[in-house]
């Protein structure tokens, strides 16, 4: 599944809707990656299954769009008891990593 070339960088290949994308990844991201991965696919297929969005490149920025409004309501509610904003680092690395497959998806579509 991953690859290495001779400077060591990294390639994973993640399948979103039948769709296979080489994904650049550090190795302390790879499970955060496959997880992010899954996890993509999963809100992907949801919009597709719901019948109004076909296209691969719609269906590829409607997840990015809800996945943001997640995101941001997510930090909205992140606070601490005295009020300062929670920082939690193993949400940041998930969430770099479901930005990088849908950047790959996205440039994709662009070729």
């Amino acid at each position: 599944m991953a690859t290495k070339s001779a400077t060591t960088a990294k390639t994973l290949d993640i399948s979103l809707l039948g769709r296979n994308y080489a994904v650049a990844f550090q190795e302390a991201e790879r499970e955060a990656l496959l997880q992010a991965a899954a996890f993509v696919e999963e809100k992907m297929s949801a919009i597709k299954g719901g019948g109004k969005v076909v296209q691969m490149e719609r269906i590829a920025v409607m997840t990015a769009l809800n996945l943001a409004n997640e995101l941001l309501t997510l930090r909205k509610s992140a606070v601490t008891p005295d009020g300062a904003q929670a920082d939690d680092a193993a949400s940041a690395q998930r969430l770099s990593a479901m930005q990088a497959v849908l950047h790959e998806v996205l440039q994709a579509q662009e070729q």
